[in-house]
């Protein structure tokens, strides 16, 4: 009878079904979660007439989308950080579900409004770096590249000119055989390739020679005698 009866709860353990668990989805509303006050990041980035800001879903993450009259940036998103333009269209704020306890996610918090104000610039006016050539000899001219785009040809002191092409999105102007200006609307492509071309000459401090972007300055050394 034991046996029986245990055969019986057997069976009947084996055929319990067990209810579904009901998922609850949150909804993040932007304009609902607190300011970070006393940082960066609390300051609003004004939107300009003429340029549109979004987030868009991806399959792995969210991408900041910023469209202006320059073209399309892209940025993505940090997790539980959010761009808030319910409270004020022409003003994106940003904002996040973290306490901002942790120094980690401030930094995220301040790097995503600075990006955020770097694209909204680049979409409008775009970026400008110049870059001085300092030192006997040294010279630049831009011509046509074999791709179709633009190289840069500079005579720095070697005994070989030094071509660099220049990356799409970048425009190189030579107003002066030493001077460079180069135009961009994504300031970190821009700032990359100023430095490679920088990369060539750096600036030494005894003789005062190099390249040197925008109003950079070296302090001069005696040489030891």
């Amino acid at each position: 009878m034991a046996a029986v009866a245990r055969r019986a709860v057997t069976r009947a353990v084996k055929g319990a079904t067990t209810p579904p668990v009901p998922v609850v989805q949150s909804t993040v509303v932007p304009s609902q979660l607190p300011r970070l006050k006393g940082h960066l990041a609390s300051q609003p980035v004004p939107i300009p007439a003429g340029v549109k800001v979004e987030v868009v879903p991806g399959l792995e993450d969210r991408q900041l989308t910023v469209t202006g009259p320059n073209g399309t940036q892209t940025f993505g998103m940090f997790e539980n950080i959010y761009v808030d333009l319910e409270s004020d269209p022409r003003q994106a704020q940003i904002k996040s579900t973290d306490d901002g306890s942790k120094k980690e996610h401030r930094a995220r918090w301040g790097l995503t409004r600075a990006m955020l104000a770097n694209m909204v610039t680049g979409v409008t006016q775009g970026f400008t770096t110049n870059l001085r050539l300092v030192g006997v000899g040294y010279r630049a001219a831009a011509e046509p590249s074999e791709t179709g785009g633009q190289r840069l040809r500079m005579k720095l002191g070697f005994s070989h000119d030094v071509l660099m092409e220049v990356p799409e999105g970048i425009t190189a102007e030579v107003p002066r055989p030493t001077e460079i200006t180069l135009k961009a609307f994504r300031k970190d492509t821009l700032g990359q390739f100023a430095a490679d071309i920088r990369h060539w000459r750096r600036p030494e401090p005894y003789n005062g020679k190099g390249i040197f972007i925008n109003d950079e300055t070296i302090r001069l050394k005696q040489v030891k005698r």
